[in-house]
């Protein structure tokens, strides 16, 4: 898919949240400026799923306002997508969770589908992601970095 219309997508998504959220939630997207979207070919619906956990499992519980970025940078062979929040973090978000024992497979299949448009064994792709922390090591929010090939 067009990373256009992947963004699109996107924010349409956020914009709703946005309604839903009220006042409680903040964007922004940015995009490098050597970004050509309407030449850059991506995974479809590789990014929301990640920007909802974001805003269920960091914002929804939060008491205070609620802020994510969608960050897109270009690399020689690799574009760099960050999705970076301001939420409660992965760990006090599990307090939250239901005590069903329900495995979510998402992250698992996404690496997948990247692995598969690797073109050897340096080409960067994959999955990472950070904790994010205070000077005290309190959670400030979750930090997912995506690399897909070009």
């Amino acid at each position: 898919m067009l990373l256009q219309k992947e963004i699109d997508m996107l924010r349409l998504y956020l914009d709703l949240e946005q309604l839903r959220f009220s006042d409680k939630l903040t964007y922004l997207i940015t995009i490098d400026e050597n970004i050509n979207p309407d030449n850059i070919l991506i995974p479809s619906m590789l990014i929301q799923p990640y920007v909802e956990n974001a805003i269920l499992h960091g914002i929804m519980h939060k008491e205070t306002e609620g802020f994510v970025e969608v960050r897109f940078k270009l690399f020689e062979s690799w574009i760099e997508i960050t999705i970076e929040d301001n939420g409660i973090g992965r760990d006090r978000s599990k307090t939250y969770k239901s005590k069903t024992t329900h495995n979510s497979l998402s992250m698992e299949i996404t690496n997948k589908r990247l692995q598969r448009l690797k073109h050897d064994d340096i080409t960067h792709a994959g999955i990472t992601i950070i904790d994010l922390k205070d000077g005290r090591h309190e959670c400030t929010g979750t930090k997912v970095i995506i690399e897909v090939p070009l």
